[in-house]
């Protein structure tokens, strides 16, 4: 998975946030905290408030990741509701949808 940093320019791929991901940045989530909330405080639903999903965070606080089951499951699946949740505050911003680059090129973000 290549970072939600890098752009597609003439030259090859640049580094630099384009001015719509600075436009964009405030709402990003990262991949990387939603991991380590997941480490740290997965049973009790921390990455699923990070993603403002409070009712499923209401219930892994009470349940303990839903007995852990969950917690294990959202190992997995923690990447795309990160994804989900930056390409919806993409659209909700009015931002053109993301491109990630994939070993077999470029593909739409959904």
């Amino acid at each position: 998975m290549a970072s939600s940093r890098l752009r597609q320019t003439p030259e090859g791929i640049s580094s630099q946030p384009s001015r719509l991901d600075l436009r964009f940045g405030v709402a990003r989530k990262s991949l990387v905290v939603g991991y380590l909330l997941w480490g740290f405080l997965g049973p009790f639903g921390g990455h699923r408030a990070y993603l403002r999903d409070y009712g499923m965070a209401i219930i892994y606080f009470f349940t303990g990741g839903l007995f852990s089951i969950g917690w294990f499951i959202d190992a997995f699946t923690l990447p795309g509701k990160v994804d989900r949740w930056n390409e919806q505050a993409r659209l909700l911003a009015g931002v053109a949808p993301a491109r990630v680059v994939s070993k077999r090129g470029y593909r739409r973000v959904t």
